[in-house]
């Protein structure tokens, strides 16, 4: 018996699931903020220069209605904002945590047993002056 899905792909069940799994955590909502920066950048700074543009698009005070339409849908999902805070950012963290541990490396104490015995078992002793290459 084959099950609903079987006829797809392993990659595209892979990606639907990906995209599911962003959706619920409401990444959709950083993406279009980030789309709406990019196109605040590009036409503030053609009128007022880059360095007031990057004020203008990040101090809050000039929103575009993307910028509007991302707050409030970010509220009605409840996200606080795009930017990665609220519960939709804690969300995100949680499961970043889960999938990434970052675990430093175990000490390695550095021990040349090897070399000591290797050396105190030479056939001879080293030669008192060094050889001299011939001419």
């Amino acid at each position: 018996m084959h099950s609903p899905g079987s006829n797809l792909p392993a990659k595209v069940i892979r990606w639907i699931i990906l995209g599911v799994m962003c959706l619920s955590l409401g990444l959709q909502w950083g993406v279009i903020q980030g789309i709406a920066w990019t196109s605040m950048l590009v036409s503030y700074s053609k009128s007022d220069g880059i360095v007031l543009a990057v004020a203008k698009t990040f101090d809050g005070q000039h929103p575009c209605p993307l910028c509007e339409a991302v707050e409030e849908g970010g509220r009605k999902t409840g996200g606080k904002d795009a930017a990665g805070g609220g519960a939709s950012g804690r969300k995100f963290e949680a499961v970043v945590a889960g999938i990434i541990r970052l675990t430093p490396p175990a000490a390695r104490r550095m021990a040349y047993p090897d070399l000591i015995q290797k050396a105190s078992a030479r056939p001879r002793p080293p030669p008192e002056v060094p050889p001299r290459a011939r001419a």
